[in-house]
């Protein structure tokens, strides 16, 4: 059995502490200091990033191979990402 993935309908606290939303901040801040030395480097903007994150409780499943979420915190996330393409601005 594969630990990293939850059996359907098992429910688990992936991250107790915190540590893996911090750390998925602190990665996606790395990145776009990254792509800004990059188009720094090439005196123009060839890539442009945009990053957003959401932290909150879900349901994970897998079902056929393939995990997924559910929950409400999930449905915002989705939500708040649908909004954030047609505005450009959050």
């Amino acid at each position: 059995m594969n630990s990293e993935r939850p059996l359907l309908g098992t429910k688990r606290k992936l991250d107790p502490a915190g540590m893996g939303s911090l750390n998925a901040i602190r990665a996606a801040l790395n990145i776009l200091a990254q792509i800004r030395r990059f188009n720094d480097g090439a005196g123009e903007q060839l890539i442009m990033l945009r990053i957003g994150a959401h932290v909150g409780p879900c349901l994970a499943v897998t079902l056929n191979e393939r995990l997924d979420y559910f929950g409400q915190s999930v449905n915002l996330a989705s939500r708040l990402q649908g909004w954030r393409r047609r505005t450009r601005s959050i």
